[in-house]
């Protein structure tokens, strides 16, 4: 990874730090969801992916990848749109609660360090970017964008 890459990824990871070691825990794995470009298949995901190559210029305006948006940064965009919508003081947007959620519904939080297995991780992430796995009730989830998906979490878990 060059050095540049390896500072913003940095930066990704301390935007879902909560403290609780996770980010240390899981780093084969956060390394690869930065170096895995998203794919959409329903159409309004495709404003995911732009959400994700937008946290670039929020890092540094003159950064730039030689790749599309990578599920990191489509998933840490899309948690603090998220936690920017429902949080009750601006300011106090902690998007890192939504993300670690994600990753467990996605069963990826099996794939710590000490058990990592990046097949597994590349299968289950397949299935999800195909619309074939889902992080919330399927009932919500059949042809629904990722955005609307992490909107039913509150439906199912708060």
């Amino acid at each position: 990874m060059k050095s540049d890459d390896c500072k913003y990824f940095r930066w990704l990871t301390d935007q879902i730090d909560d403290g609780s070691g996770r980010v240390k825990k899981y780093r084969h794995l956060l390394s690869d969801l930065f170096d895995i470009s998203y794919k959409w298949v329903i159409e309004l995901d495709s404003n995911r992916a732009v959400d994700g190559m937008n946290l670039r210029e929020k890092y540094r305006a003159d950064y730039e990848r030689d790749m599309g948006c990578s599920v990191l940064e489509m998933l840490i965009a899309m948690c603090v749109r998220f936690e920017y919508s429902v949080a009750s003081e601006p300011g106090e947007e902690d998007p890192s609660r939504w993300f670690w959620l994600i990753i467990e519904r996605l069963d990826l939080d099996l794939y710590s360090d000490e058990c990592y297995d990046v097949e597994a991780v590349k299968s289950i992430l397949e299935l999800w970017m195909s619309c074939q796995k889902f992080f919330c009730d399927e009932k919500y989830a059949k042809k629904t964008d990722q955005w609307f998906q992490l909107q039913s979490l509150l439906n199912d878990d708060f």
